[in-house]
């Protein structure tokens, strides 16, 4: 009888502590961690992100994206992106127009625990910003800092 029990007692336990102890694996949260990553976001633009540590200039793929007219912003998101604590720093965007910034639209989207810092934005585009050029929808920013320059000549900023 104590073995029925015990197993019992395991089997009700083990969904709280894979929630409890393996928060991302409970969720489904796609793990980003390199400047690859965050490029493969525009190939699931709804998905559900979490940073795993970091990303930065000295971070993998940095080079790839940062050059000539930099990142080019992630258009429309819809998912969310969790940052649990991390930042990504050294962001480079120098384009001519559209929607620019880290992403260009945010629609209905979930940005948390994030930082972005040491941007360097510069744009003819008429929204232009570090996090997004144009906030849609419900989107809900929260725990989020930002710092950087941002310069442009279209209109909004």
């Amino acid at each position: 009888m104590k073995t029925k029990i015990r197993l019992i007692a395991i089997l009700v336990l083990f969904p709280v502590l894979s929630i409890g102890v393996f928060p991302n694996y409970a969720s489904g949260q796609t793990e980003i961690s390199d400047w690859h990553d965050l490029d493969d976001i525009r190939n699931n633009l709804d998905g559900d992100y979490i940073l795993m540590n970091d990303i930065d200039e000295q971070t993998d793929g940095y080079a790839d994206y940062n050059s000539g007219e930099g990142w080019d912003p992630i258009s429309p998101f819809t998912g969310s992106l969790n940052g649990d604590g991390f930042t990504i720093s050294g962001l480079f965007i120098d384009r001519e127009s559209g929607v620019i910034g880290f992403f260009g639209d945010l629609d209905d989207a979930v940005i948390s625990d994030l930082g972005l810092v040491n941007a360097d934005v510069t744009s003819t585009g008429n929204a232009t910003g570090i996090l997004a050029g144009r906030l849609l929808g419900n989107t809900n920013i929260s725990n989020f800092h930002v710092t950087g320059s941002v310069a442009t000549t279209g209109g909004v900023l």
